[in-house]
């Protein structure tokens, strides 16, 4: 398949783990 189960957790993991570092960063230069 062009998207496999894995492959999608794995980008959504990827994708909350740059959202939370945004979020810290944002904490931290408030």
């Amino acid at each position: 398949p062009a998207y496999d189960q894995s492959e999608i957790t794995a980008l959504a993991a990827a994708t909350l783990g740059l959202e939370m570092l945004y979020l810290q960063a944002a904490k931290k230069h408030a």
